[in-house]
């Protein structure tokens, strides 16, 4: 055999490799004799726009690898490639769902209408939205289109005058190199040409949207916001160690606090909207008059950590709770602003503590811990426990009427625990 045959096959083969795994993007490269057929330039094109159809669906599919895994064996398909790590297998199945959504929705190629139906099933079934992925009335798709076609224009008019040999020496024409051939330059430059025109539009929207929503008042992170009782002002505390007022309708800033010298973390209101609390991340805790704009008292240290949370027992309006990151919460007075019961109540961070708001009967704690606990708020006893499946719990909160206490938690679950034996009289019954 010769040494020219073993090259042209060796050749061949390679080629053959490129042609089966789609790595051409439409090139007519000359090899031997003939010339090697690649993939066309529009299906390149339609392989892009799935990519970039899939940037956009991300929020709309399930992040619970079981419910990828069960979405994928309804459609048929591989649950789990070698190799393939979680995100994988989500990037996976956003371009089969893409794939059967061109196939089956917008060019209604459609062999079999109960695998249509069953498809549609599965979308509606896990809640994934694909309505907003081809809206092309949109003034976003329209725009996007009108940038295409002016830098479709500008780059036949780089390529005619190219063509005629004029040379533009105050203009650089070429700012592209590559070691291939030209057509390879070409489809590069036409994906660019479906690229930059997005890129663009997004810059834009979200200068438009920030624009429109957002107050840059502060040098570092917000950490909090809560609105007011009479609900005309909003405050915010902030990790530039200052806490702001602001009005709600005309969004104007009425004043600016410092004293903490550190990140404030947690602020409320007391129920007769005419004072407000602020921790901070050490542990310190001031009181403030709105009226004045001043503090009423000195800083006081009452954590040995991070203050999580503040609230007011609503039914009397002196007393008011703190929970901490050293795993206590406290119960304070606000006439001496002393603390009057000090709490053991986790093992791990106290994440968030609040009255029951109607009367004030128990208050619910959270933490690292994994634990919901209910506390008597007469004499601060633990009075139930709940158990959340080893999960972090991040907040809790409670309803009106004390009935259903509601959780956050780490395992991006929120769940709702009901009084199975409630009563008006008999409010710290058993909760399940």
């Amino acid at each position: 055999m010769k040494i020219s045959d073993v090259l042209n096959e060796s050749i061949l083969n390679e080629n053959g490799k490129l042609k089966k795994s789609g790595i051409g993007m439409g090139l007519g490269v000359g090899i031997g004799k003939g010339k090697v057929e690649m993939t066309s330039s529009e299906n390149v094109m339609e392989e892009f726009e799935i990519k970039s159809k899939m940037r956009k669906v991300c929020l709309g599919i399930p992040t619970k690898e079981l419910d990828v895994k069960n979405i994928l064996r309804l459609l048929k398909e591989p649950i789990c490639l070698f190799g393939e790590d979680s995100y994988d297998k989500r990037k996976r199945l956003k371009s089969v769902l893409i794939t059967k959504y061109d196939k089956f929705v917008k060019k209604k190629n459609i062999d079999n209408e109960e695998e249509v139906e069953e498809f549609k099933n599965i979308l509606k079934r896990y809640y994934i939205d694909f309505s907003k992925l081809y809206d092309v009335n949109s003034p976003e798709y329209l725009k996007i289109n009108e940038l295409e076609e002016q830098l479709g224009t500008k780059r036949l008019k780089q390529q005619s005058i190219a063509a005629k040999g004029i040379t533009v020496r105050s203009t650089i024409t070429e700012k592209f190199y590559t070691e291939s051939s030209e057509a390879l330059k070409t489809a590069r430059l036409d994906l660019t040409l479906k690229t930059l025109p997005r890129i663009l539009l997004h810059k834009e929207m979200i200068k438009k949207f920030q624009d429109k929503f957002s107050k840059d008042e502060f040098e570092r992170y917000i950490s909090l916001y809560i609105l007011s009782v009479i609900r005309i002002h909003v405050l915010t505390c902030s990790e530039d160690e200052t806490i702001k007022f602001f009005d709600i309708e005309t969004q104007e800033e009425l004043f600016y606090q410092e004293g903490h010298n550190t990140n404030v973390y947690s602020a409320t209101f007391n129920p007769y909207g005419n004072l407000y609390l602020s921790g901070d991340s050490k542990g310190g805790l001031m009181l403030w008059d709105i009226r004045t704009g001043k503090n009423i008292d000195k800083k006081k240290m009452v954590h040995n950590n991070l203050i999580m949370n503040i609230n007011f027992n609503p039914f009397f309006p002196n007393m008011f709770c703190t929970c901490s990151a050293d795993n206590t919460i406290k119960i304070f007075d606000l006439r001496n602003f002393t603390v009057s019961c000090n709490i053991l109540a986790h093992n791990k961070i106290v994440t968030d503590a609040v009255f029951e708001p109607t009367y004030g009967r128990y208050i619910t704690s959270s933490s690292f811990d994994t634990f919901i606990k209910i506390w008597d708020s007469v004499n601060f006893y633990c009075t139930k426990i709940l158990y959340n499946n080893d999960n972090k719990v991040r907040n809790v909160d409670i309803s009106p009427d004390g009935s259903f206490i509601s959780s956050t938690s780490f395992d991006r679950t929120w769940k709702l625990y009901k009084n199975t034996e409630f009563a008006e009289e008999n409010i710290l019954a058993h909760f399940s």
